[in-house]
């Protein structure tokens, strides 16, 4: 027997050895090694182990049955759930062109009208990569595939029923291999329409994105985020109420009659010559290429406004912001989730404020600052509602800190405040005549005034709860003198590491100009105010002085001595209560006078334009647009301090350094002047143009304006009257 065949009798005891040995799958394939060569070797394997590999070899093959038996199951579980995507997507009517709708001048994907569906990958990377084809010929679906048509698509499908159209955006989150792997990369699907024609190309498109680092570099997707526009369009396909009227705040909407998406055409039925049958509605749409069924977009509504009716037609969406059409427009069409609806009754538009109406309506202030500054750039005296002298809705407090720590860091040891408490709460309800609407007005009776400490490593997370109590629910405000650079920003701290949404806050220059705390407004007396506390106190006559003490001693409240505590105390109070004394004393001589209080505004110089254009503003300032007032500024010019010699050396000047001369002998000097007052000089005593402004091509002698002119000076002038701008630089030759 040979060396081969003693090998085999040793590995006899383990049948899957011994065909891992011949690494053969039949006999036959064995018999064609052996035959002619050792016939020893098979004879002796057909003989002694022909049942054992045989049945090695069925039990194989019964395992690769199963397993194909399972991947034509999976393939078609697989197929199963994409036809029942694909059903997402049927529908009787397909979606219209939506780039067009996309409103001019606004990006595709700007944060504030994009929907962004976040999709995970359930805690497991997905490879963006391609099906394939394994060693035997059959078809494997990729990972990617598998999310593509479990999670993806139908994310998709369900915008599509319940848009019916759109625009998308797919992004994938993840890293390139074969690269840093900490460094997340972004790889987007350029956007496209959502249609069914979009969801076969869809699938190459994101498989074969990306520019990859190298040949062997795969994308692995950690996370998928789909961006979605919502259509600007409307139709009548899903929308309930046919024939019902319906309120938007102070406007009566109609919603028509109408099928197969016309609801359009029922809207302007009134004001056309012919009646807008299903039959000259399909005829519309096909002179204007849109498709029977379909919704209608804005832009094609007004295009077929503008043939069949001969009255002006504007566009308003669900927030009544006018987004097309033509300005102040007789037809007013409103696009409500989809559907348009018609207007019931003239409306009016506020020429204060911009908001439009019907039977009666009132001003709101800051909505008409805002429209006569931004929309009309107009400025004139604003109404505004008195809201009475709020001396004691505010809270007013004090921080001290210590920095005797490892890295002298200012920590509050201790914060004092004051405010008055409530005695008793009325509640008034009553009926809004216009809206119809009950309304509720709690007011409270406020009695003494109260003043309160924390104390301790934790005195600022204890008073940022105390803001949030029952206790100062009426409390509408919280001063500090200075702390909008200082004691504001550790009441901030607090609030970002509480479960508190921090929403809109304003900084300037370090300085936290406007925020709320526990529903709080934060102000800042130090804002209308110069100097310190201690001499604001003083120059004001407050009753209440300033105390002072040695900052450099302050430790942990822990750490603290008595006799220091109630040193502390004792000077925390003073600050505390002057600085109310203070606040009342300034704010009640303005709010006598003006009615205005100083927590209402965040600095004095925007109390004091409001005080100045609400009180001694007689005529409308008309404010320029970007290119008038960049016009009109090519002839503004500053005051000038030009040098004509670069040194001056009096002929005196070794006389009287030798005492030769004295002071009042000099007579060959130079002298320095400077002319104070010139502008309020110039506007008191000189005219200037005012009023709106009026383009012309003719210069009128008799009109003070700006004009724009060719001049040509003197050539023996030392100073030129005027300069002349180059490149954002003035330039005196």
């Amino acid at each position: 027997m040979t060396d081969a065949l003693a090998k085999i009798k040793n590995i006899r005891g383990n049948s899957k050895t011994l065909l891992n040995f011949f690494g053969f799958m039949t006999i036959r394939d064995a018999r064609k090694e052996f035959d002619g060569t050792d016939k020893s070797i098979y004879q002796y394997l057909k003989n002694q182990y022909n049942n054992e590999v045989e049945q090695i070899l069925t039990e194989q093959r019964r395992v690769k049955r199963n397993e194909q038996a399972k991947a034509r199951r999976q393939v078609k579980k697989l197929n199963k759930t994409a036809s029942k995507i694909a059903t997402f997507f049927k529908s009787y009517k397909k979606a219209s062109n939506v780039v067009r709708n996309i409103k001019s001048g606004i990006k595709a994907f700007e944060k504030n009208i994009v929907d962004v569906y976040s999709i995970s990958t359930s805690n497991k990377p997905v490879s963006l990569t391609d099906d394939y084809v394994d060693e035997n010929g059959n078809k494997i679906r990729s990972q990617f595939r598998i999310f593509f048509n479990t999670r993806l698509l139908p994310t998709l499908g369900n915008l599509w029923r319940k848009y019916k159209a759109g625009y998308f955006q797919i992004d994938f989150i993840g890293y390139w291999t074969d690269v840093d792997e900490t460094n997340l990369q972004r790889i987007s699907i350029v956007g496209d329409y959502l249609s069914p024609s979009n969801y076969k190309p869809l699938y190459e498109k994101c498989v074969y994105s990306g520019t990859p680092p190298n040949s062997s570099s795969i994308f692995t997707i950690y996370n998928t985020e789909v961006k979605f526009i919502k259509p600007i369009k409307g139709g009548c396909y899903s929308c309930k109420g046919h024939g019902k009227n319906m309120k938007v705040q102070n406007l009566t909407l109609h919603n028509p009659y109408s099928t197969n998406n016309n609801c359009f055409f029922k809207c302007i039925e009134e004001h056309m010559e012919i009646k807008p049958t299903k039959t000259i509605c399909n005829t519309i749409r096909a002179e204007f290429g849109i498709k029977e069924n379909e919704m209608i977009n804005m832009q094609d509504c007004y295009k077929i406004a503008k043939k069949y009716i001969k009255k002006t037609i504007v566009f308003i969406t669900n927030d009544l912001s006018v987004i097309y059409g033509d300005q102040n427009g007789e037809v007013k069409i409103f696009c409500l989730d989809n559907h348009y609806m018609t207007l019931i009754g003239e409306t009016n538009k506020c020429k204060k404020c911009g908001q439009m109406f019907m039977k009666e309506h009132k001003c709101n202030g800051k909505v008409k600052d805002f429209y006569n500054k931004k929309i009309k750039r107009l400025i004139e005296p604003v109404e505004k509602t008195d809201m009475g002298l709020l001396n004691k809705e505010i809270l007013h407090y004090d921080i001290e800190t210590q920095y005797q720590n490892l890295n002298h860091q200012h920590i509050p040891y201790i914060v004092g405040f004051c405010y008055y408490k409530c005695d008793e709460t009325n509640i008034t309800t009553g009926v809004n005549p216009l809206t119809k609407r009950k309304w509720s007005k709690t007011k409270y009776v406020k009695g003494d005034l109260v003043y309160g400490e924390f104390y301790g490593d934790n005195c600022m997370k204890e008073f940022y709860d105390f803001l949030g109590s029952e206790e100062v629910k009426h409390v509408n405000y919280v001063n500090a003198y200075n702390g909008a650079g200082f004691d504001h920003y550790y009441l901030f701290r607090n609030k970002i590491e509480s479960d508190e949404k921090v929403g809109k806050f304003i900084l300037a220059n370090g300085n936290i100009l406007s925020a709320k705390i526990q529903g709080k407004k934060l102000i800042d007396l130090c804002r209308h105010l110069t100097g310190s506390l201690s001499s604001n106190l003083k120059q004001n006559g407050c009753s209440i002085a300033k105390g002072e003490i040695d900052h450099n001693l302050s430790i942990r409240w822990e750490e603290t001595d008595e006799e220091r505590k109630r040193a502390v105390k004792e000077y925390l109070k003073c600050d505390v209560l002057g600085l109310c004394e203070l606040y009342e004393k300034v704010n009640e001589p303005i709010y006598n006078k003006y009615r205005i209080n100083l927590c209402e505004k965040m600095t004095t110089s925007s109390n004091a334009f409001d005080i100045w254009r609400d009180n001694f503003l007689k005529d409308k300032i008309y404010l320029l647009d970007g290119v008038k007032d960049v016009n009109v500024r090519q002839s503004i010019y500053g005051a000038r301090c030009y040098k004509n010699k670069n040194r001056f050396t009096s002929k005196q000047y070794d006389d009287i350094v030798n005492g030769n001369i004295s002071y009042d002998d000099i007579d060959d000097y130079i002298f320095d002047a400077d002319v104070v007052s010139l502008y309020p000089t110039a506007m008191s005593k000189y005219p200037y143009p005012v009023g709106k402004e009026k383009e012309t091509n003719l210069y009128r002698s008799d009109k003070l304006g700006i004009y724009k002119i060719t001049y040509v000076a003197p050539k023996d002038l030392l100073n030129p009257i005027l300069p002349r701008k180059q490149n954002k630089q003035l330039i005196w030759d």
